[in-house]
């Protein structure tokens, strides 16, 4: 845990920096959000002045909006990343290194997340399977929902940790999608005495994150601690990454 002293350490020393790095993140997320949410409108308002359409269209709009989301805001959690990597290198974050960073490679951090979405629908197959050919054994049988419910909790944990260090690994050494997610697959396992704790707390902090008051504890130190720790481990490792 010697990664997570010293992360601590910088976040502390480098409050503003790592602060600010997070300012950045919310606000492009916002901005997107709110744009996006009134292209919507407009474009909603423009179809019905040329009368009343299917709702198909509508929903259709809306997915699009929400894919655009993603892709945005997956560019801008990759560019967080990079700038708490550039705090601890004691280097103040720029918004419009953020800007660039996060435009600039937010397709390798979309398809990191597309796949991981993938992996789970995979994942939970099984259960949706058996769902749909005997509902009752998942909704009135206890034991059945035990199983099926450590199976779905496990395997969900399982996917989730395996895709963990991929967008530190693009945001760091600008890997690929493949070489990021192989790269996260072998250092998350192989090291897993070391990443593993590191990555609880991580989690620890996103949902202690949702909780009020503590929440701003949360994203404005434990997270970034958390975050720079991994990080720290990353650059320990890269050298089994080339």
């Amino acid at each position: 845990m010697k990664s997570f002293t010293k992360a601590y350490e910088v976040v502390v020393n480098n409050f503003y920096s790592s602060t600010y790095a997070f300012f950045l993140y919310v606000m492009f997320l916002g901005i997107t959000l709110f744009s996006l949410i009134g292209i919507y409108m407009l474009l909603a308002a423009v179809i019905s002045l040329f009368g009343n359409f299917d709702s198909t269209i509508y929903y259709s709009i809306i997915g699009l909006t929400a894919v655009v989301f993603a892709f945005l805001a997956s560019g801008f959690k990759g560019a967080y990343v990079r700038m708490i990597h550039d705090v601890l290198k004691r280097e103040k974050p720029r918004t419009i290194n953020f800007l660039y960073f996060g435009l600039k490679f937010a397709h390798r951090f979309f398809l990191i997340g597309l796949v991981k979405v993938l992996v789970l629908v995979f994942a939970f197959s099984p259960l949706a399977v058996t769902y749909i050919i005997d509902s009752s054994l998942l909704t009135s049988n206890l034991l059945a929902q035990i199983i099926g419910g450590i199976y779905g909790l496990g395997i969900g944990l399982i996917v989730v940790y395996a895709f963990s260090l991929s967008y530190i690994l693009i945001a760091l050494f600008e890997f690929d999608v493949k070489k990021a997610l192989l790269g996260s697959i072998n250092l998350a396992f192989r090291h897993a005495p070391v990443f593993l704790p590191l990555y609880i707390i991580y989690i620890f902090s996103v949902l202690l994150g949702f909780i009020p008051i503590l929440n701003f504890l949360s994203w404005l130190v434990l997270y970034p601690t958390a975050l720079m720790s991994l990080i720290i481990e990353a650059l320990n490792h890269q050298v089994e990454l080339r």
